[in-house]
């Protein structure tokens, strides 16, 4: 399970038992990883009220509910429990369409469902909220790989790439220009996977079969 989500999860539980200090602690550890966890914003809000008695108690009550909904959302989707999991996304979404957090469960979900047209529809919404997340724009990329969709996943790919050298969004960026015929480019482009990584089978597997592909021409 994922370290923050588990961490996330634990801390619920602990919330549950009103014990605020290691809750405290748990929220600390996932904002250590991820400075802008939403959850773990809310729930440190909500144990500083608790170990400080200080602020609005309508608010923080308002916070516990939110964190709560998305807790058990997380659960759900960690459970497997996908179809309940769009369930309750869509209930939270009608209390607000634009939440970030409760989206990217959804397009997960829906990713996992083989849903790929709905998860590119969620995807989209997502990068009109933050057009610059790599992690939602390779969601989309990895979507529009499913969808046979190159092309457009080549745009992604090369938005990332952009920015960063990811091992994946190249290999598949490799790949789509493999599956398009544009072997020569894919070559090149392999060549740069194997820059990254010397010694990996699929790369080098792959840079095979861009050869082969050359020679029969």
């Amino acid at each position: 399970m994922n370290l923050i989500i588990s961490t996330l999860i634990e801390a619920n539980k602990l919330l549950n038992i009103k014990d605020y200090y290691k809750a405290l602690d748990c929220f600390e550890c996932v904002l250590n990883i991820n400075p802008t966890n939403n959850l773990a914003t809310l729930g440190k809000t909500i144990c500083i009220y608790h170990l400080n008695l200080i602020g609005n108690h309508e608010l923080i009550t308002k916070y516990e509910e939110a964190l709560d909904n998305y807790l058990k959302l997380v659960e759900l989707y960690e459970h497997g429990k996908y179809k309940k999991t769009l369930k309750k996304c869509d209930e939270l979404l009608k209390q607000n369409k634009n939440n970030f957090s409760v989206l990217a469960i959804k397009f997960s979900a829906q990713f996992e469902l083989t849903q790929y047209n709905e998860a590119l529809t969620t995807c989209d919404k997502l990068l009109e909220l933050d057009p610059d997340d790599i992690i939602v724009i390779y969601a989309k990329a990895t979507t529009l790989y499913k969808l046979n969709i190159y092309n457009e996943a080549i745009e992604c790919y090369d938005k990332i790439l952009n920015v960063t050298n990811n091992f994946d969004a190249l290999f598949f960026k490799t790949a789509s220009l493999l599956i398009l015929s544009k072997y020569e480019e894919a070559l090149k482009c392999c060549n740069n996977l194997l820059k990254l990584q010397p010694e990996n089978s699929d790369a080098n597997g792959l840079k095979q079969l861009i050869k082969y592909k050359i020679a029969q021409r």
